[in-house]
Parts: structure tokens; C-alpha cells; sequence
């Protein structure tokens, strides 16, 4: 597969979409440093996309270079303020670093800027769990839960959620059901 993403880029090395595929074909390798080379790359031929800024952002935080990857989800906001994935992105870099204020911070932005969107509840419940505000993230799955009973919810937004308070029994329960209804992550 490696030889088709190196073929396309031959035949057209100006194209920043290839080098971002490529780039990811490679975090899935586990390649981070050359991702990052390549992304960066990609960035230098469309230095105006969002996008390529947050997929930086993600490579970064895939390497566990954290500060990083809070600068680059924080450019993407700047470049576009309604580029929600960013939010998502600086949350759980955050998460990561254990600066648990600033992350449930991010989640009330993305509260005020879209409310209570399934997808910010599953940040938010996730974000309360893990910072320590067990009765917060109850809360927000359970309203997920209500939620549910009128529009689609993703099972696995409740599994995350379960993840972070440490019932693992109750979130293999939800993430069986993600895979019955063949629920991808998309995120990305």
C-alpha cells in the first residue's frame, strides 16, 4: 500500500490531499515522526487548510507531544472558529496533560457555540469522568440516554463516557452495540 501513496505522490508531488492520506496511511503504521514530516509537508502546499492544521494537531498527540498538539488545534480554531473536531482534539490533548479546568473549559465553549449536541455531551461526559466529576458525567449520560429515545445517539458516545468513569463491564456492553449497528469513529 506504502508503494501506491508513494506512486500518486510521483505523479503529482504538489498535491497537499496525498500527503495528508499518506500521512495517515503512516500513524496507522505506527510511523509518527514520519507522519508528522509528511503532514507538515501537506501544510507547506496548502498552509490555509484547517484541516491539514488539526490533522498536525492529531499526529502530534498520536506522538504524545501534547504542548504541540494544544498549538495546533488552537491554530485551527483561529483559522475556523466552527471547526468543532479541533475543540474535540484540544480537549482530550488536556485530558492528556492533566490540565482538567482548561479541558472541561474547551467543553463550555463548544457548549455555548453549539449546545448540547450529542457529539459535545460525549466530550464533556468523557472530560467530567476522567477530571474527577463522577456525578457530572452520570448526568450527561444520562441525558445521552434520554436523548437516545427520541433521535440517534452513538453507542459509543456512552461507552467512552462509561470508559472514563471505569465501568468497563457496562462499556463493553455499549461498544458491542456500536459494532452491531457497524459504528464508525468519525472523527477524523
Amino acid at each position: 500500500m506504502e508503494s501506491s501513496f508513494k506512486q500518486a505522490l510521483d505523479l503529482n508531488p504538489n498535491s497537499a490531499a496525498s500527503h495528508r492520506r499518506y500521512a495517515w496511511y503512516l500513524i496507522t503504521m505506527g510511523r509518527l515522526n514520519d507522519a508528522i514530516v509528511v503532514m507538515n509537508w501537506a501544510r507547506e502546499l496548502n498552509p490555509l487548510s484547517p484541516a491539514i492544521v488539526k490533522n498536525i494537531g492529531q499526529v502530534f498527540y498520536f506522538a504524545r507531544q501534547y504542548d504541540r498538539a494544544i498549538a495546533q488545534f488552537r491554530s485551527t480554531i483561529e483559522m475556523d472558529p466552527a471547526f468543532r473536531t479541533a475543540y474535540s482534539g484540544l480537549v482530550y490533548a488536556y485530558l492528556q496533560k492533566g490540565v482538567y479546568a482548561e479541558a472541561l473549559g474547551v467543553c463550555q465553549e463548544m457548549l455555548n457555540r453549539w449546545g448540547r449536541d450529542p457529539q459535545i455531551l460525549w466530550d464533556l461526559g468523557y472530560a467530567s469522568a476522567v477530571s474527577g466529576k463522577r456525578d457530572q458525567a452520570r448526568q450527561v449520560l444520562a441525558e445521552l440516554h434520554e436523548r437516545a429515545q427520541h433521535t440517534h445517539v452513538k453507542p459509543l458516545a456512552s461507552a467512552w463516557i462509561l470508559i472514563g468513569l471505569g465501568a468497563k463491564d457496562l462499556a463493553f456492553t455499549w461498544l458491542d452495540q456500536a459494532y452491531t449497528e457497524l459504528d464508525p469513529i468519525s472523527r477524523c
